[in-house]
């Protein structure tokens, strides 16, 4: 899949240790290592999308997993200093396309309730809130609610 002067695709192991430095940068409070990043990308219901190019680096990446009819966003990050310029909102499409070749009728994520670039991204991409957890978030100055939300996906691309 390409669109300008990036490309998506699928992550390989080779990928991983580029995935948890893009992880630690953009969530430094709470980064996965790649043992953690590699136990789940191996699981038979996981995909990981990769936008960026192959010589300089992942840009971002969503790690989901679809069983059942249900998938979820596990984690999703672009760099902070690509942050702004539609990568997020490529890499998301794509994850909702990919879900929807694997069978799920409706996606689910959680987000920090203070991360209002994601929730405005998440929002125009049709997501709502279904639920909260209280204090989810560890934080240096305490801890911050995950806002769950939800939105169903259908086989057509451009919904």
């Amino acid at each position: 899949m390409a669109n300008g002067d990036h490309h998506i695709r699928i992550a390989a192991t080779s990928d991983l240790g580029a995935l948890a430095t893009l992880h630690a940068r953009s969530f430094p409070d709470e980064s996965w290592s790649i043992t953690s990043l590699a136990t789940l990308v191996a699981a038979p219901s996981s995909f990981c999308l990769i936008i960026g190019e192959e010589a300089s680096g992942p840009l971002g990446f969503l790690l989901g997993q679809a069983v059942a009819g249900e998938a979820e966003v596990v984690t999703f990050a672009v760099d902070p200093t690509e942050r702004g310029r539609g990568l997020g909102a490529r890499l998301l499409a794509a994850a909702l396309a990919t879900a929807g070749t694997l069978g799920a009728l409706d996606i689910y994520l959680e987000v920090a309730a203070d991360n209002f670039a994601a929730r405005g991204l998440y929002g125009r991409a049709g997501f709502v809130e279904v639920g909260r957890r209280q204090g989810y978030y560890r934080r240096p100055q305490g801890t911050m609610d995950a806002v769950i939300m939800k939105r169903g996906i259908t086989a057509s691309p451009a919904d």
